[in-house]
């Protein structure tokens, strides 16, 4: 039973980093080997696609309710358009990116509480948000010459500071973890609580590309605060995902270890093989950023 639990883990975290590197990288669309031998990649592309046009659905009706307010400010139109946001947030989160990855990392690499899953999404989204809308202020402003490609590089040195981050918070818990036998228990408890931060700021320094589309286009409007307004309902949607995310690693992580009995041998063992995972599976993240994002 305990190898069967082993081996079911060991491909469920193989599947996802799979599944990851597919949706992050250049899809090729001519395909090089047989068509029988490619239906699986053409099926992930079409998934894929189709995210990728309901994005851009979301996108498209929340840009007309702006328009709408801007036209004739109407109290239910403005409802919609905050109720909306919220859960355009939560779709947009399970989209590529967005911190979810190394929010289930993370709590693989420690044993946490759902009060660290949800400072750390909160910490995820707040920076996430607030990183679009400080760029969009400077674009708005001091940088209103900029324009273009010239934008989306500024946005491509963010992906790479953010993957330079993960990768010295990934050895810093790795570091960690090999000084846990002689670290005091209240110490490693503060450690834990700092490092939620640091993670989350890795993590959500990359700016929010659909936050900052909104910004530019209620600023280009005169509607700053109904824009404000809607990337908080965002940020909130973002929030709750990375917290179930969070919540779900954690109870899954616990419910595997239960079942081998906290004290046993294999149990002790897993628990190591969960924390180097962890901690080794976020440097791999923040090296596949930085590469695919090289200025």
């Amino acid at each position: 039973m305990q190898k069967r639990l082993i081996v079911l883990l060991s491909l469920s975290v193989l599947c996802f980093c799979l599944c990851k590197f597919a949706n992050t990288t250049d899809l090729q669309l001519e395909p090089k080997t047989p068509a029988y031998k490619t239906v699986p990649q053409q099926r992930s592309i079409s998934i894929f696609r189709s995210f990728a046009e309901l994005q851009k659905k979301g996108n498209g009706i929340i840009n007309r309710n702006i328009q709408l307010l801007k036209n004739e400010p109407d109290g239910r139109v403005l409802v919609w358009l905050l109720f909306f946001s919220l859960g355009y947030g939560m779709l947009h989160a399970l989209g590529p990116g967005h911190g979810k990855d190394l929010v289930g990392f993370y709590f693989l690499h420690k044993k946490a509480s759902p009060i660290s899953a949800g400072k750390l999404a909160i910490t995820i989204a707040c920076v996430h948000t607030g990183m679009a809308f400080l760029l969009a202020v400077l674009f708005h402003t001091i940088l209103h010459n900029i324009q273009g490609m010239k934008r989306i590089q500024i946005q491509n040195y963010f992906y790479f500071a953010s993957g330079i981050l993960i990768i010295l918070v990934g050895a810093w818990l790795l570091y960690s973890r090999t000084k846990k036998e002689v670290m005091p228990i209240a110490d490693e408890k503060g450690i834990l609580a700092k490092n939620i931060y640091v993670v989350g700021i890795s993590s959500g320094i990359v700016p929010c590309p659909l936050s900052l589309t909104i910004m530019l286009i209620t600023m280009n409007a005169g509607l700053f605060l109904i824009g404000l307004a809607s990337i908080t309902m965002i940020s909130i949607g973002l929030a709750v995902v990375l917290f179930i995310i969070g919540i779900l690693t954690i109870k899954s992580r616990q419910g595997i270890l239960n079942r081998l009995e906290n004290t046993s041998r294999p149990a002790i063992i897993l628990a190591e093989v969960f924390s180097y995972a962890g901690a080794i599976m976020i440097i791999l993240l923040g090296l596949f950023i930085s590469f695919v994002h090289l200025p």
